[in-house]
């Protein structure tokens, strides 16, 4: 499970306009992704899961390979692109994060297939893209 959360000098949960981009980037996610999963988290606390509230600025992802990794890179970079105030931070399991904004496609490759094996993820590419 790879955690996926987006960054501002402004606080994006009181952003809504900020939030409501964090949706969008969310939703592109769901389309680009062939394989593997990727949903809003929710904050501690709340009992009912199913209806709370969804924090879109906070992303959790499963059962990324390589390929997949990759078209979740070209949505996020595109992403920010356009949003300079803002960054992409993907914290791994055993703790090491990965800022989208600030590393080439290549390295970030390479980055995710080590800490993917690290915690037993398939880093492996299936399809081709």
């Amino acid at each position: 499970m790879l955690h996926l959360e987006i960054t501002s000098t402004h606080p994006v949960a009181e952003d809504r306009e900020l939030e409501q981009a964090c949706r969008d980037l969310y939703l592109d996610l769901k389309i680009q992704m062939e394989e593997g999963e990727v949903q809003p988290d929710r904050p501690v606390g709340v009992a009912d899961q199913r209806t709370g509230l969804e924090l879109f600025h906070q992303l959790i992802m499963t059962g990324i390979n390589l390929g997949v990794f990759t078209a979740a890179y070209n949505v996020i970079k595109l992403w920010l692109d356009s949003r300079p105030t803002c960054e992409a931070t993907i914290t791994y399991p055993d703790g090491f994060q990965l800022k989208i904004s600030k590393i080439s496609l290549e390295e970030a490759k390479k980055l995710h297939e080590q800490h993917a094996r690290a915690y037993g993820g398939d880093a492996k590419h299936h399809k081709s893209r």
